[in-house]
Parts: structure tokens; C-alpha cells; sequence
């Protein structure tokens, strides 16, 4: 099955399809949980805040996620040695919908991000997909499927991991393919899981709109029954601040 036909899946009607393109910027827990009532200050960041999705992370502040000219927002990393600027579903449930859903397994997910490298790559990590936590780290979760990069010294390629009950499949794509991360280059990722929990990727450099399948080695059926959350994020391994602007996030699953 093509990465074209995987991507009308959203026009399907047995599907649910959330599209967010950050009209709202995300923000820290703390700005929806707790503020002073009636105060000017907090009032008007709980109205400004995204409902669905927020900001977590080491050393991470509603501050470092603006607005981006070209659309979408970017997160930036405070500064120091593995700051982190994480987004995610919201986890007060009463916010919005995203953290409410049902993202399991079983239910043919969908991820699609559409996200443009900051103007240094080098010293950097980001990723985007579903997973258990918010951490970049493959060995964390037992079960996941997201896109990784992780550049300690120099520029490299891009990774796919899926994992399935604590057993990892991680490929890196090939540089023949699709070259090592630039920067300041524009990256639509996409994966599909398909009916029998197999997941196929894909992935298209800069405003093509073309997806191509990634050639992924063989993954193993994702476990069954496991409650997945949406993130994405950027990590800076060095005390050089690191950032990537996100245009959108796309997810879909099976309504029932």
C-alpha cells in the first residue's frame, strides 16, 4: 500500500482525524492548573493557552514556544546542557480531547508532523510519534513508534524506532534516500498502522508534498490493547540553544 493511499485514510468515515496547527500556543501545566483568580496576568495566559496540548521538559517555559512567521509554533530550548522543550496531550483530561481519546494500538493510528529544523542540527536531538512517555529515549517505553533523531557530534540521519513489548526495532533511512537532517529544512513525517499492527512509515525533504515509504526493516506487530499518547520535542545535547518549528500534527484512528 503507497504512502498516497495510506494518507486518504482521513477521508475515511469510520475514522476520527485531529489536525492541529497550534492557533494556540502550548504551555506549561501550571498556566491551566493554577492561577489566581481574576487576576489580569494569569486570566489572560489561561485564555492564550492551547487546551489540548502542552509544554513539558527540562527547564521548559510557556515562554520558549512563539509563534513561527511561516506558520505553527517553535519550541526552543532554554540553553544549558540537555534542556528539553517537550509538547504533548494535555494531561489535565478536563482540557481537552487529545489526552480523552483512545490512541490504542489496535485502532490503525495515524501520525503526521510537518516540522522545519532549527538553523543548527549538530548537538541536537528531536522526535515526534506516539509513545508511553514524553522522553526521547528508546529504551524507556516498551511500547512506541516514532521518528528520532540524535545528533551528539555531527550531522546524521534521520531514525524510525517501533517497539513492541519492551523488543526494539530501530532503522536509520538511508542517507541514498533522503541525506542526512539539514538544517533549516522542512520534514513531513508520516506513519500508518495497519490492521494487523504492522506499521509502515514514510517521509518527504522540504515542500514537496511527496511522501516516500522510508523502506523500513521488518517490524513486529505493535502489542494489542496498548494506550499510546501523541508528542513531539527537541533536546539540546550541548549549552547552545536548539529548536524546530512544527506547522502541524495530524492523528487518526478507527472510531470504534
Amino acid at each position: 500500500m503507497s504512502a498516497d493511499v495510506l494518507y486518504d485514510r482521513r477521508f475515511d468515515p469510520r475514522r476520527i482525524t485531529i489536525r492541529e496547527e497550534f492557533a494556540l500556543r502550548p504551555a506549561r501545566n501550571d498556566v491551566l492548573d493554577s492561577y489566581t483568580p481574576y487576576a489580569a496576568a494569569t486570566d489572560l495566559a489561561r485564555l492564550v493557552a492551547n487546551k489540548g496540548w502542552e509544554v513539558t521538559g527540562t527547564n521548559s517555559t510557556t515562554a520558549l514556544v512563539t509563534y513561527a512567521a511561516g506558520g505553527g509554533i517553535t519550541i526552543t530550548t532554554a540553553g544549558a546542557a540537555a534542556d528539553q522543550m517537550l509538547v504533548g496531550a494535555h494531561v489535565n483530561t478536563v482540557q481537552g480531547r487529545v489526552k480523552n481519546i483512545d490512541w490504542l494500538t489496535q485502532k490503525e493510528l495515524s501520525f503526521e508532523i510537518f516540522l522545519l529544523t532549527g538553523s543548527v542540527v549538530t548537538q541536537a536531538k528531536f522526535f515526534a510519534g506516539f509513545k508511553l512517555t514524553s522522553t526521547p529515549v528508546v529504551a524507556t517505553d516498551d511500547d512506541q513508534i516514532y521518528f528520532r533523531y540524535d545528533a551528539t557530534t555531527v550531522a546524521t540521519a534521520m531514525t524510525f524506532v517501533a517497539s513492541r513489548a519492551g523488543t526494539d526495532v530501530t532503522t536509520t533511512l538511508s542517507t541514498d534516500r533522503f541525506a542526512v537532517i539539514a538544517a533549516s529544512t522542512a520534514y513531513r513525517l508520516r506513519f500508518d498502522v495497519l490492521a494487523n499492527r504492522t506499521v509502515v512509515a514514510s517521509m518527504a525533504v522540504g515542500n514537496t508534498g511527496n511522501l516516500t515509504p522510508i523502506g523500513v526493516a521488518p517490524l513486529p506487530a505493535l502489542t494489542t490493547g496498548i494506550a499510546l499518547l501523541p508528542f513531539f520535542g527537541v533536546e539540546g545535547v550541548t549549552t547552545v540553544a536548539k529548536a524546530i518549528t512544527v506547522q502541524y500534527v495530524e492523528l487518526g484512528k478507527l472510531r470504534v
